[in-house]
Parts: C-alpha cells; sequence; structure tokens
C-alpha cells in the first residue's frame, strides 16, 4: 500500500514539474511553432526525463477506463475485463486443449491467480472444466453458451477499440511499439 501511494505522489509531482516545464517551453517556443506547425505532445522533453512506468500507468488507466465505461461492458454484468480476456483467448483457441497453465502463461497470471479467476468464471457460468482422456490431472478449460455470446460482443467492441487507438500510428509504428512492448515484457519477467 505504501508504494501505491508513493508511487501516486511521485506521479503528481511528475505531472506538476510537467506542467511547469511545458509552460515555459511553450512561452519560447510559441514563435517556432508558429512557423513549423504544433509539435508532437511530449517533444519538449527528453524521452529519458519521462517516467516510463507513469506513462504506462497512465496509458493503462486510460484504457481501463474506456473499457470500463463501454456499452458492452455495462451489458456484461458481471464478468470482469480479466474474465473477458480469458474467454477471447479460450475462444480463439478451442481448436486445441487448454488448460489453466496456459492461461497463466498467456497472461503472466501466479498459479493462485489463475486458479480463482478460473474458479469464479466457473461460478458464474462462464467456463467449464474437463478432464481429457490422456491425463487424469488435466482439465480442459471450455466456454459456456453464455460466454460464447458474449464474444460476439466482446470482439466488435475490441476491434472497434484497437481501430481508435491506432489512428494517426503507422504500421512501422506499430510494429517498434510491439517490439518494445515485448521487451519490456521480458524485462520484468527476467
Amino acid at each position: 500500500m505504501s508504494f501505491t501511494r508513493d508511487f501516486e505522489r511521485e506521479q503528481a509531482e511528475n505531472i506538476r514539474d510537467e506542467r511547469g516545464n511545458m509552460r515555459e517551453e511553450d512561452d519560447a517556443q510559441t514563435s517556432r511553432d508558429d512557423d513549423t506547425g504544433s509539435q508532437n505532445r511530449g517533444e519538449w522533453q527528453s524521452a529519458r526525463a519521462r517516467s516510463l512506468t507513469g506513462e504506462l500507468f497512465c496509458v493503462s488507466n486510460l484504457i481501463r477506463r474506456k473499457i470500463e465505461s463501454s456499452k458492452v461492458k455495462q451489458k456484461m454484468d458481471n464478468v470482469t475485463g480479466a474474465n473477458g480476456r480469458i474467454i477471447i483467448y479460450l475462444y480463439h483457441n478451442r481448436d486445441r486443449d487448454i488448460f489453466q497453465k496456459d492461461i497463466e502463461k498467456k497472461f503472466s497470471y501466479r498459479r493462485s491467480t489463475a486458479s480463482s479467476v478460473i474458479g469464479l468464471m466457473a461460478e458464474k457460468g462462464l467456463i467449464e472444466r474437463h478432464g481429457v482422456p490422456y491425463d487424469a490431472r488435466l482439465k480442459k478449460l471450455t466456454l459456456t453458451e453464455k460466454a460464447l455470446e458474449l464474444v460476439e460482443l466482446c470482439e466488435e467492441d475490441r476491434e472497434s477499440f484497437d481501430r481508435r487507438l491506432r489512428e494517426n500510428i503507422s504500421d512501422a509504428e506499430l510494429e517498434g511499439l510491439y517490439s518494445i512492448l515485448d521487451r519490456l515484457k521480458d524485462n520484468l519477467r527476467g
């Protein structure tokens, strides 16, 4: 809890500092902007001076807010974002057996978190667990009819949201972003 409060306090201070720096830079830059056009947000500050954690935290919050306020989310009663991601993953991989360990790996969940989420999803009637003939210890995860109905709503909403996120971003920039995100995930896992 202390880490969260310290992090939030640091981010608030960074935002205040950035706004102050931006105002000073903006005043000095105004005449040049008139000649060269508006600059991209954040160009006034070097990439190393910005907080990567703070920027990712901000983007994550913005995405979460948009998802939570979507019409689809409001129709999905007690389905959490994690539930939705798992439902979509199971749907796209319905041609093969998916187990809890696959969910752990795909979403970087710890075993206890995956077990808890899967258990709650089963209680909500979103997934079922079925044994497989080749290993009595494994339980295959499958979607219920209720979950399949939600898939169509979620897919349309996700595609629309992805299109919005990709606006004004070239394919090359997007590939670069994916490469960076993969490396960030590797850094955090390593």
